[in-house]
């Protein structure tokens, strides 16, 4: 116990000093520039799942799930969920477009990442990037897939909630949605546990030398810990799209920016901290001395 209190005291004191608030300030304000492209690929693959699963579906209905989709990301216009809903003339470019502008975000996540780890570690110089640079491509862009998904899969669950009376209705269409809203969530929260623990498991591999030689179990501790802090504060996000009519009634929509904000925010801060944790425990005497 007493050693576990020193790690993450060491953690939380080498956090501040390696300054990692402003390495995660610049982490989030990349991923900020993913979420028109997320966006995009998260209304279409809503609009895939509409079209596969529930055709019984009216035009009403769909747009009531625009509605609440434009109370959740209130800076797109509710005039581009509806072309991108209904009008099939401009999937493909905004598809493209989506495709076109992660895997470059991506590239720039991954030169961040490099950089905080390296600072984290106090490492110097630079490695041949580019075998690793395709490992961390598809790590990236693979956890932004599942992110995105997982988040449809969110938003469908909190209409759920918030229209089952009206739902039951349509015998067939509740059936459909209680299935996807429980069966399917929860693969796809475990689905989430299992890519998060991947990535950071990933990450530390590409981004650290070997001759650091970690040992396994100071790579899976961390991970697990990033996992669940960011799978912990993802129940709180959840919580907030049920709730999200009140809450913007109470603050109106620029409460939705901020809870946006302040996620990717967070998701950035657990990331570094969980390997500031891998650094003390891979190091704990060192960590003391640089602390």
């Amino acid at each position: 116990m007493k050693f576990i209190i020193q790690v993450l005291y060491e953690s939380f004191k080498k956090f501040n000093n390696d300054e990692c608030m402003t390495l995660s300030s610049a982490i989030s304000f990349i991923f900020l520039m993913s979420l028109v492209p997320f966006m995009t690929l998260a209304v279409k693959l809503f609009n895939l799942i509409q079209k596969n699963f529930f055709t019984e579906t009216n035009v009403n209905q769909v747009e009531l799930v625009i509605n609440e989709m434009n109370k959740i990301i209130p800076f797109v216009s509710s005039q581009w969920f509806k072309l991108s809903f209904m009008d099939k003339g401009t999937g493909p470019s905004l598809t493209l477009f989506a495709l076109i502008m992660l895997p470059i975000i991506s590239g720039m996540i991954f030169h961040e990442l490099e950089n905080a780890y390296r600072k984290i570690f106090n490492l110097s110089g630079k490695n041949s990037l580019l075998r690793q640079f395709f490992y961390a491509f598809f790590t990236i862009f693979f956890l932004l897939f599942v992110f995105i998904t997982n988040f449809v899969v969110t938003l469908i669950n909190s209409l759920f909630s918030e229209y089952s009376f009206y739902l039951k209705k349509s015998n067939i269409l509740y059936e459909k949605i209680n299935y996807i809203t429980h069966a399917l969530f929860l693969k796809l929260e475990i689905a989430s546990l299992i890519s998060l623990v991947l990535f950071f498991l990933f990450t530390s591999i590409i981004f650290l030398p070997s001759d650091l030689k970690i040992k396994p179990m100071e790579r899976i501790i961390p991970a697990f810990i990033f996992a669940f802090l960011w799978i912990s504060a993802k129940a709180l996000f959840s919580f907030y799209l049920k709730n999200i009519s009140v809450v913007n009634l109470l603050y109106g929509s620029i409460s939705t920016i901020i809870i946006m904000l302040v996620w990717i925010f967070y998701s950035s801060i657990t990331l570094l901290f969980s390997v500031e944790i891998m650094y003390s425990l891979h190091t704990p005497k060192k960590a003391q001395i640089n602390a």
